[in-house]
């Protein structure tokens, strides 16, 4: 009867450990699904930034090009130099967003668990 006893309180323990092993594994894949997902958001973040910068610019260049059409010799030359700064700006811009996209990502696989690599 003793021994029925033991096996039963050790059979108890175990089936808590695992219980509790679980319960820790779907709590790490949980708070790894919200990891990823905030990435994903932070990602589609900086995709409507990436977007709505790069409408402004197309914009900005549109309407300096119509005035480039009726411009004098001396209004070319700052309008083509407003033109040239316009895209080095945006240039810049777009150079910032990507490498914030590639510091994320790297964040996340640094972060990520070793097994799923």
């Amino acid at each position: 009867m003793n021994s029925s006893l033991r096996l039963r309180h050790v059979f108890t323990a175990a089936l808590l450990a695992v219980v509790g092993s679980v319960g820790a594994a779907e709590s790490g894949a949980a708070k790894d699904a919200a990891k990823v997902s905030a990435s994903d958001s932070r990602k589609a973040n900086i995709d409507q930034i990436k977007k709505a910068t790069t409408d402004k610019m197309v914009a900005e260049h549109e309407a300096l090009a119509k005035q480039l059409k009726d411009a004098s010799e001396a209004q070319r030359k700052e309008i083509i130099a407003k033109m040239a700064e316009l895209k080095k700006n945006f240039e810049e811009t777009l150079n910032a967003l990507h490498k914030q996209l590639r510091e994320d990502e790297r964040k996340r696989r640094q972060n990520a668990a070793p097994g799923r690599r």
